[in-house]
């Protein structure tokens, strides 16, 4: 869903969208003001899922950091929208002749670096860092401005009273999206009418307890005391 598509669903939730089948002008009523509520209410919902049933999984090479220096160890400095290393760990490519492999054996010398034990200063093998990363605001959305979802260039509109365009793209997967406007519009009527609120809150909680995923099995190859390998299956 788009930024238009879950304001829209939003203010039809609670009849605010049309009147007497016409679109609701701006001026009329609260409208103005559920309008600028709009957008801090969807970085609200999408920051409540991301950290909780589904967050956004990214992968990233890491990069030495040829300023700093940990007892002879690489430090490595973690993404900006970094928010949690996933339990994988990193990956790491010693050169194209060896096969890739996961390794947790990182240390956190503090929120935004990290060093790897194992490898020396000397290490030239490239490593991939697989995260959960911060979800990103549909206000950094604007006309004229690279989207940092898509990486195109957003060519609608900005929308009234600072809201971001319409074709804003919502992060986290689309699956992740229909709970949202049930948070927004319960939201905007905490303070009007009580047992609405509740109801569009008992909806938003279940669309967001249902985004929880089962635990898939993970498959593996370890080497046997014989020097052979076996697959095998985790959860």
């Amino acid at each position: 869903m788009n930024y238009g598509e879950v304001r829209d669903a939003a203010l039809k939730l609670i009849n605010q969208y049309s009147l007497a089948g016409t679109e609701i002008e701006s001026t009329y009523n609260n409208q103005a003001d559920y309008l600028r509520r709009i957008p801090e209410l969807v970085d609200d919902a999408v920051w409540k899922i991301a950290t909780g049933p589904r967050r956004i999984l990214e992968r990233k090479e890491l990069r030495v950091e040829p300023t700093r220096d940990s007892m002879g160890l690489p430090v490595y400095t973690l993404p900006e929208d970094f928010m949690d290393i996933t339990p994988d760990g990193l990956l790491v490519v010693e050169s194209k002749y060896e096969t890739p492999s996961w390794d947790s054996g990182y240390v956190r010398v503090d929120e935004h670096h990290i060093v790897f034990p194992k490898r020396g200063r000397h290490f030239h093998g490239k490593v991939f860092l697989l995260y959960y990363r911060k979800p990103r605001s549909i206000k950094d959305c604007k006309n004229g401005a690279e989207c940092p979802l898509t990486g195109g260039t957003c060519d609608c509109a900005d929308g009234e009273y600072g809201q971001p365009p319409d074709c804003a793209v919502i992060d986290n997967e689309t699956e992740t999206h229909r709970p949202i406007p049930y948070f927004v519009a319960a939201s905007l009527v905490k303070d009007e009418d009580a047992y609405v609120h509740d109801t569009l809150l008992a909806q938003w909680a279940d669309l967001y307890n249902n985004l929880y995923q089962q635990p898939m099995p993970h498959r593996g190859v370890v080497e046997d005391v014989y020097s052979g390998t076996l697959d095998y299956w985790a959860w």
